[in-house]
């Protein structure tokens, strides 16, 4: 991390990140390769200020009567927001810079025939930090719940106001009630206008430690083909570390995109990882993408079955609706089995948060909880190419 610096996508962090990687997985994959691809990183996150500030000038519009462009203000805040930051559709991109992005990939082929392959997933990019996490985090599920049902709230009524304009000709019986919430609609709003910081994330839990996992991952079981002990007999390991997972899953998207076919052709199971902090917290992810995407069940009761032998209990829970999404979502919309695996607390309300901070540092990470993620994958992997799993 000291080495990179600052890892947001498309910067020079990013491409000292990438070559670092790539020497670790060269150290024990039968070839590494860099898959680039283009990306426009601050359409992610950047669109939510311009979001606030269509939003802000919408209410003055109300002020001023102009209901009919108020409301249609509103609904570009609205799908502006929903699009880019919800759904993580790209409508946007195209007004912001271009830049490269690099995803690692390393392959370990087994001693016979390839009847599955196995992707070991996590992220080297970080993020901005974002100022309701480091300054509100016991107020940062309200605040953004809050200003979510302010857009909502203020396009649906000020659709409802623009109906009975053009179809009655005349204002809703409650226009004064109406117009009244639509001029302070934007209160709730304004934490959007500074929403992320200028300081970049140290990012170690969020994604490093993941990107690390799989490394040793890939040295484990490349030592054991060099050895010839127990060696991989019909699985693909393969282990990635994609770049731009912060800037709306746009590495995983390009790897899927580019791959399609051989993840199709070949049964494939993605087991990613993202913010592996506690050990308490270890949870499997299926749902994803603000629980809009669907993950493998089938994946996850195997996943669980190995974790209970081993002696933990990890549940599975969807991924909170606002909460964002993971490089697994990538996967699972192309009806691919994959989970996640994530290591944090996800209450509404909660005292301390790490990720996207200036305090995602090493020692954040709990050491319990990384040699618990090392024995999941381990024993998953193992399991599976000894047909001990049955995934159909």
């Amino acid at each position: 991390m000291k080495k990179c610096g600052p890892r947001l996508a498309g910067t020079e962090g990013t491409k000292i990140a990438r070559d670092l990687v790539k020497n670790l997985y060269e150290e024990s994959c039968d070839s590494v390769r860099v898959e680039e691809f283009d990306v426009r990183p601050n359409s992610f996150l950047g669109l939510i200020k311009y979001s606030a500030i269509v939003f802000i000038i919408s209410s003055i519009m109300t002020y001023f009567n102009l209901i009919i462009l108020a409301a249609i203000g509103f609904f570009i805040a609205f799908f502006m927001i929903l699009s880019q930051t919800f759904l993580y559709w790209e409508i946007f991109d195209r007004l912001f810079t271009e830049r490269q992005g690099f995803n690692v990939i390393g392959t370990i082929e087994p001693e016979h025939e390839v009847k599955q392959q196995i992707i070991v997933s996590g992220h080297h990019d970080a993020p901005y930090a974002f100022h309701l996490l480091e300054k509100t985090p016991k107020l940062y599920g309200i605040l953004i719940i809050s200003a979510n049902l302010s857009i909502l709230s203020s396009v649906l009524l000020s659709g409802w106001w623009t109906l009975s304009l053009l179809f009655n000709g005349n204002d809703p019986s409650s226009s004064s009630i109406i117009r009244i919430f639509l001029i302070f609609a934007f209160i709730p709003i304004l934490p959007f206008l500074v929403f992320i910081t200028n300081t970049v994330s140290p990012g170690a839990g969020d994604n490093m430690i993941s990107t690390v996992i799989t490394a040793k991952t890939a040295l484990i079981f490349g030592q054991r083909k060099k050895s010839q002990k127990e060696a991989l007999q019909n699985t693909r390991l393969i282990v990635a570390s994609f770049d731009a997972e912060e800037a709306g899953l746009r590495g995983a998207r390009a790897y899927v995109q580019k791959n399609l076919n051989s993840l199709h052709t070949i049964p494939t199971y993605v087991f990613n990882m993202d913010s592996i902090y506690e050990a308490k917290n270890l949870k499997l992810f299926n749902r994803d993408l603000n629980s809009t995407v669907r993950l493998s069940d089938i994946m996850i009761k195997n996943c669980q079955s190995v974790a209970t032998n081993l002696g933990y209990d990890i549940k599975a829970i969807p991924m909170p609706f606002g909460g964002g999404a993971t490089d697994a979502a990538e996967f699972g919309k192309e009806g691919i089995h994959a989970t996640t695996l994530i290591g944090l607390s996800t209450s509404f309300i909660r005292h301390e948060i790490h990720y996207h901070t200036q305090y995602d540092t090493v020692d954040k990470i709990e050491p319990e909880a990384v040699k618990v993620a090392l024995e999941l994958l381990f024993n998953f992997i193992s399991q599976m190419d000894n047909d001990i799993l049955m995934i159909d």
